[in-house]
């Protein structure tokens, strides 16, 4: 698992999500299921490495403004939804938030808690341990 493989199959699973009108998250474990409880860690470390560098002020205030209010536990789900937008979405808005307001409000979820938790559920799936975080592969 690498960075472009991580993207790759959350861009995948947004996609057939929005094809079939679907949860991302459940494409997103079917894909994990397919790979090796290593390589299902990493990408786990890859995601909330992302999370974490979209933890910033000028995101949750363009959270803020789209979601009319943003809690913290909002903000969490918000940069979990803002990863399985893609590479892209993510890098733009990172670089710029205000690129969010180019975004189709309309088949977009943008407060996607679970989407942060389909590695882990597979990861337990697979090993029958809970992932601690941070995730380090070993």
């Amino acid at each position: 698992m690498n960075e472009d493989a991580f993207w790759a199959l959350l861009e995948a699973s947004r996609d057939e999500a929005r094809r079939t009108g679907s949860r991302q998250d459940e494409f997103l474990a079917s894909a994990l299921r397919k790979l090796s409880a290593r390589d299902v860690l990493i990408f786990d470390e890859i995601f909330f490495r992302h999370h974490e560098a979209a933890n910033r002020w000028e995101l949750w205030a363009a959270a803020e403004l789209i979601g009319d209010g943003c809690s913290d536990d909002g903000f969490t789900d918000f940069r979990s939804a803002l990863i399985g937008l893609g590479k892209d979405v993510y890098t733009r808005a990172i670089a710029d938030p205000d690129t969010l307001a180019d975004l189709p409000t309309r088949g977009v979820d943008l407060w996607n808690e679970s989407l942060a938790y389909a590695a882990r559920k597979v990861y337990l799936e697979k090993t029958g341990s809970e992932v601690e975080y941070p995730s380090r592969p070993p």
